[in-house]
């Protein structure tokens, strides 16, 4: 293997490492949203991460057609908001 195919440290500066170690040249994560399911008389909570709340209810709907009863987007609080900058 050539040294110049291996990857040198000003290749990858514009990257940001802050996902899990792993490389996001700019990448945003859609937001999350919990939908709520009754399954066998209980209230269970899945999270999904879809572009809004219609995408949302449609892959709930889609996923669970019998037991989705709610969707609720989760709101960015202060320290997730400091994380991300």
């Amino acid at each position: 293997m050539e040294s110049s195919s291996i990857p040198q440290l000003r290749d990858v500066s514009g990257l940001d490492f802050r996902l899990n170690g792993v490389a996001c040249a700019g990448v945003v994560m859609p937001p999350s949203y919990d939908l709520i399911l009754m399954k066998k008389g209980r209230l269970q909570i899945k999270t999904v991460q879809v572009s809004n709340a219609d995408e949302a209810w449609r892959l709930g709907r889609e996923l669970h057609p019998n037991c989705i009863r709610g969707v609720v987007r989760h709101e960015r609080s202060e320290a997730q908001s400091a994380e991300s900058s």
